[in-house]
């Protein structure tokens, strides 16, 4: 069972079935495995109803932030590109409840927005 991590070092302290502590160091690979399957486990168990799982870009359904999900963690664009924080003061985040947190209520489900698709439109208007 995993105890605890010292980011310092990076062991991992596992208590074995006698009660004995163990440290194991891993590696940067197995480190990103470990990671991967614990962020699985935490979204089996944390089910996102309405969470987009694509990356892309997003706008609030009242069309007044967007935000950007790179298939990992959220992160909050403004039209005067300064910096917006998530309710929990961070400028992203991988917990879907803390952008449920940040928004009011009629800001979601999210709505997909196709930068391609507007790019394209965009032009289309300019050559015309």
């Amino acid at each position: 069972m995993l105890r605890s991590i010292d980011f310092k070092t990076m062991p991992y302290l596992f208590t074995d079935k006698a009660g004995t502590c163990l440290t194991v160091e891993f590696d940067g690979r197995e480190l990103d495995d470990i990671y991967k399957q614990v962020k699985t486990m935490y979204d089996q168990a944390h089910p996102s109803d309405d969470m987009p799982t694509e990356p892309g870009w997003y706008a609030t359904r009242d069309g007044e932030d967007l935000l950007s999900y790179d298939g990992d963690a959220w992160h909050i664009h403004n039209i005067d590109c300064d910096a917006q924080l998530f309710a929990d003061g961070d400028l992203e985040t991988m917990d879907w409840s803390v952008v449920k947190r940040t928004f009011d209520a009629d800001a979601f489900p999210l709505v997909h927005v196709d930068l391609e698709e507007i790019a394209n439109r965009r032009g289309n208007h300019e050559s015309a």
